[in-house]
């Protein structure tokens, strides 16, 4: 498939999810999904298929991140995406929202030089990756309770993780997970608020508030 070619399917899928593009949008999601065909052939970024790439992996990699950013608080300041692997959600979110920071944490050096490469080539500011384990960041004191938005999507949630997420977030921010229908449990460090249907896919945005009492047991 020739780059004019994946540019007119790209625009051909958001249409049938009713996402329109900006030119300048398209520009940067077919850059983005150029480098990640590239690497994958290398280093196992994603199982969906790429060359050619199919509209799943359109919309999956591309379209259901963009959906999900028009949910974005507005409050939102310093953004976490937890095992960020490829770069999806983050990097389409971040093209829709230039003007949150985002860091990118994937403990996988191969993956997190990946990573690098893609904010290399798209010139993204204020868009870092650190290529360490969540539970290590929450033992930085420089960054508990900084962030105000964290993502995380196909990452195995257990103890461990989501009590490492909860010290990193701010009181006020929020946990998106990116998921079916089947709400995950996280008491007593989150508290369910509501899900947010992203018709791109059959995904739904779960969205979770910090438990404040158990900052409160810790402390």
């Amino acid at each position: 498939m020739t780059a004019r070619e994946f540019r007119q399917r790209l625009i051909e899928v958001a249409g049938e999810v009713k996402l329109d593009l900006t030119a300048e949008m398209i520009e940067a999601l077919a850059t983005y999904f150029d480098v990640l065909s590239r690497w994958n052939s290398r280093i196992n970024l994603t199982s969906l298929s790429l060359r050619p790439p199919s509209d799943e992996a359109l919309r999956r990699l591309l379209l259901e991140p963009l959906a999900a950013s028009a949910y974005m608080p507005k409050g939102t300041r310093k953004w976490f995406d937890i095992g960020s692997g490829g770069g999806s959600p983050a990097i389409p979110m971040r093209l829709a929202c230039p003007r949150l920071a985002l860091t990118m944490v994937e403990s996988r050096t191969r993956k997190a030089a990946f990573l690098r490469e893609v904010i290399r080539v798209l010139g993204l500011s204020n868009t870092t990756v650190l290529c360490e384990r969540v539970e290590d960041l929450a033992t930085r004191d420089e960054l508990r309770s900084t962030a105000t938005l964290v993502t995380l999507r196909a990452v195995r949630l257990d103890r461990a993780l989501v009590e490492a997420v909860r010290h990193v977030m701010a009181e006020s921010g929020e946990l998106w997970i990116f998921c079916s229908t089947d709400i995950p449990t996280l008491s007593p460090w989150f508290i369910y608020q509501t899900s947010k249907p992203l018709h791109v896919t059959a995904s739904v945005v779960a969205r979770f508030t910090p438990a404040v009492f158990h900052v409160e047991q810790s402390s």
